[in-house]
């Protein structure tokens, strides 16, 4: 919840240019405070999320989106992409992207399998119990076509801040 509000900031800023891309959304930009609360640490990757779409290629493997990858521009989505990866990485404590084999989880294994994603196929840790909810949240975060992923659109963050998972928390 702290990371979607994080995000939902970041786009409120810079009106003028459509709010910010954070570009990074990994553990390693968080720091939890004192009360429990996720605080964002790290801006360095973050851009202007428009007029115009950015091209350039930066971040963890684990959490670019697949517009990022191809190469033919990103925005805000790509943000939602990352705050699926964090979020299953958090309940999970792995990436999706990830076999368990060192020898194929380098990073063009990951990026090819971030490419080759389809909609609605995320796989889950067998023996691990999660909720309908939360997987429908992870599933409709990692949309391949970023103008259909939660988040992006009409009703943006309130569709995702009412999203049905939040509410069994």
């Amino acid at each position: 919840a702290c990371a979607v509000l994080t995000l939902e900031h970041l786009q409120n800023e810079l009106p003028a240019h459509g709010g910010v891309v954070c570009r990074d959304l990994s553990p390693d930009s968080f720091h939890v405070d004192e009360h429990g609360y996720l605080q964002l640490l790290d801006l360095c990757r973050a851009c202007p999320a428009e007029p115009q779409r950015t091209h350039d290629f930066v971040g963890f493997a684990h959490y670019q989106s697949p517009e990022m990858l191809s190469g033919l521009g990103h925005g805000i989505a790509s943000d939602y992409w990352g705050l699926g990866a964090l979020t299953y990485e958090m309940v999970t404590g792995t990436s999706p992207w990830l076999t368990g084999e060192v020898a194929k989880d380098n990073e063009l294994a990951i990026y090819m399998r971030i490419r080759a994603h389809k909609a609605q196929k995320l796989q889950f840790p067998k023996g691990l119990k999660m909720t309908k909810g939360l997987k429908n949240l992870l599933n409709s975060l990692f949309w391949p076509k970023a103008s259909w992923r939660l988040g992006v659109g009409d009703g943006g963050d309130a569709r995702l801040r009412g999203h049905e998972w939040f509410k069994e928390q």
